[in-house]
C-alpha cells in the first residue's frame, strides 16, 4: 500500500513539473512568477538577424528595463532614440505584447525565462531577430 502512494505521489509531482516547462530554452523548472522573472534591467548581450551575429549594428541600445506593473524602457546610446511604452504577456505566457507610446506594437515569442536570462525573438517579414538579454 505504501508503495502505491508513493508511486501516485511521483506521477503527480513529475506531471506538474513537465508542465512547468513553458519555453523552448528553458528553464525546467522556475519558483518565482513569470511576471516576477521578466521584471529585471535587462543588459543586452547578443543580436542575431537570420542567424547572422548583428550585435554591433543593434542601434546602440544598452539595456532593456520591464516593470512588474507593465511598463518598459529601452535606452540607447542616444537618448534622442530611447523608447517607453506598456508591455504584457500573451498567447498563454509564451509572448510579450510591447505597445510603444507611439503606438507601434511589437510581439517578441518568449523562448528563454530565466532569472538572469531572456531570450526573446520576433519575426519581421522574412527577417528573423534573437535577442538574448542578461
Amino acid at each position: 500500500m505504501k508503495l502505491k502512494i508513493i508511486f501516485l505521489a511521483f506521477l503527480v509531482s513529475s506531471s506538474t513539473l513537465v508542465s512547468c516547462i513553458k519555453y523552448d530554452e528553458g528553464p525546467f523548472v522556475s519558483f518565482r512568477s513569470k511576471q516576477a522573472r521578466v521584471a529585471n534591467n535587462w543588459l543586452i548581450e547578443s543580436v542575431t538577424l537570420n542567424g547572422q551575429d548583428t550585435t554591433p549594428l543593434f542601434g546602440g541600445l544598452r539595456d532593456w528595463t520591464f516593470t512588474k506593473d507593465g511598463y518598459y524602457t529601452k535606452n540607447y546610446e542616444i537618448s534622442l532614440f530611447n523608447e517607453r511604452g506598456r508591455w504584457e504577456f500573451a498567447d498563454d505566457y509564451k509572448t510579450i505584447k510591447v505597445t510603444s507610446d507611439s503606438g507601434n506594437i511589437t510581439n517578441y515569442k518568449i523562448l528563454k525565462l530565466g532569472e538572469k536570462s531572456m531570450w526573446l525573438e520576433w519575426v519581421d517579414g522574412t527577417n528573423k531577430t534573437l535577442v538574448k538579454l542578461k
